[in-house]
């Protein structure tokens, strides 16, 4: 029976997916996992993971003053980030753990959080370090929460 007050939230990427750690309603951790070490974690902990759903991106689309080559490659590494998304929610249903799968946070407030570490840690009352995937993991675990 999973842990109900612990929660998992994870922005998927290819080499390191940002993970947050959510006991009760209290973000605890923060990490940048690489595909085998989230593999570990489904296993390590009996939680509840929120998972962004990343197919809801658009593996190819007009991006002004972008070559040709580089939006080929820019549609290249989503269509990698949407497989290594679908081998972790495959992992993590296999495991039998709860799966909520949420829609890409959108607005100006989580392009502040994540973009700007100041109001992030003021936000969550936070003092380690942080990147823009580990900032967006919990900004998804704290909305699922709310």
């Amino acid at each position: 029976m999973p842990n109900a007050d612990i929660t998992i939230a994870i922005d998927p990427d290819l080499q390191k997916s940002g993970v947050a750690i959510f006991y009760g309603k209290e973000l605890k951790r923060l990490e940048a996992l690489s595909f085998p070490e989230l593999i570990e974690l489904v296993d390590a902990f009996d939680a509840t993971f929120v998972v962004e759903k990343v197919d809801t991106d658009k593996t190819t689309y007009i991006r002004p003053g972008t070559s040709q080559a580089a939006m080929r490659k820019i549609a290249q590494n989503v269509g990698m980030v949407k497989g290594t998304y679908h081998q972790l929610i495959s992992w993590i249903e296999y495991k039998g753990r709860p799966l909520v799968k949420v829609p890409p946070l959108k607005g100006p407030v989580k392009q502040r959080v994540k973009r700007d570490a100041e109001y992030f840690n003021r936000m969550f009352n936070w003092t380690g370090r942080t990147n823009e995937d580990k900032r967006d993991a919990a900004l998804i675990g704290w909305v699922h929460l709310r």
